[in-house]
């Protein structure tokens, strides 16, 4: 496992992603609001990953409505083409919690 501080600003979050998915059989995100803009960037790599028979798994979170609907129908298709691909969505009923656990 590797494990990498990226500021965002010499190093682009995207493209440490990108280079780690290169390599990747086996992936998963876990993300508490997800954005179509966001994965579209890696969405080629997440295909590759699947087309080599390789596991990609998303745990999205729905509350504050944040989460775009277009990227859950996107990975929606995914699932339905690849057998690979695995999607959950976690939202906290009656709650002030977000996906982010208080300590």
């Amino acid at each position: 496992m590797q494990i990498a501080i990226v500021e965002n600003e010499n190093t682009k979050l995207v493209d440490v992603l990108k280079s780690s998915l290169n390599d990747a059989n086996d992936l998963k995100f876990s993300v508490a609001f997800l954005k179509l803009s966001g994965l579209s960037m890696l969405k080629s790599n997440i295909e590759n990953i699947l087309k080599n028979k390789g596991k990609v798994e998303f745990l999205v979170g729905l509350d504050f409505r944040t989460t775009d609907p277009d990227s859950l129908f996107e990975l929606k298709k995914l699932q339905e083409f690849y057998t690979g691909m695995k999607l959950f969505c976690f939202s906290e009923p009656n709650k002030n919690n977000f996906f982010h656990f208080p300590s």
